[in-house]
């Protein structure tokens, strides 16, 4: 009669983590990219999975990103942040770095707004060799195109065109348009058009998009 044989139990050594003089790891391995001293590998898991889904985000459409940040608070978190670094690197190709934060303060002293081909940019999803806008059109209320010409100054921008009056065709909603370029890069310009109303969008519709 054959001999019934007893499983064999089988002890397996713990893995050595080369960096530790030979004494057995005991965690999990980080991600280097996101590891430090206070990092656990739980977080730099979470990280890496929040920055996929900003880059897959990034390649989506405006339709798709909209309806995306309609689902959470998580994902409406991304998509402003998003929007965010994609404005700031359209203000930065005709800015420079140091300025945006001082446009932003008098885009919103001034209750002024954005416009034209920046915004274009900011919508759609960069790709390989994206353009850049050329021009930067801002309209500004009645009366708040002198709080920008020191910022031109600030930011080496010289006004080559200016139209106290505009084409009647334009007429019915711009009193003024002036036209700079910079002076460090030739062939960036930035648009100012002045309403013939102290605000930009009615306070209705303000309140309709706050």
């Amino acid at each position: 009669m054959a001999k019934k044989l007893s499983p064999t139990r089988v002890r397996k050594r713990p893995r050595k983590n080369p960096s530790t003089s030979g004494h057995p790891s005991t965690s999990p391995p980080e991600l280097p990219v996101f590891a430090t001293p206070q990092a656990s590998a739980a977080t730099s898991f979470f990280a890496l999975s929040e920055l996929v889904m900003y880059h897959l985000l990034d390649a989506c459409t405006i339709s798709t990103v909209m309806a995306l940040s309609h689902t959470s608070s998580y994902f409406r978190s991304l998509v402003k942040a998003l929007f965010r670094v994609r404005i700031t690197s359209v203000l930065e190709h005709f800015l420079g770095h140091l300025n945006v934060g001082n446009f932003f303060s008098l885009l919103e002293e001034t209750d002024a707004a954005i416009g034209g081909s920046a915004v274009a940019r900011v919508l759609v999803p960069p790709v390989i060799g994206a353009w850049m806008p050329e021009n930067l059109n801002l309209y500004v209320p009645k009366g708040r195109v002198q709080d920008w010409e020191g910022f031109m100054d600030l930011v080496e921008y010289a006004a080559i065109v200016k139209q106290p009056g505009v084409d009647k065709r334009y007429a019915y909603a711009t009193a003024s348009h002036t036209v700079y370029e910079s002076k460090t890069t030739p062939g960036l310009f930035i648009a100012i058009s002045e309403s013939v109303d102290e605000c930009i969008i009615s306070p209705k519709e303000r309140e309709s998009t706050s």
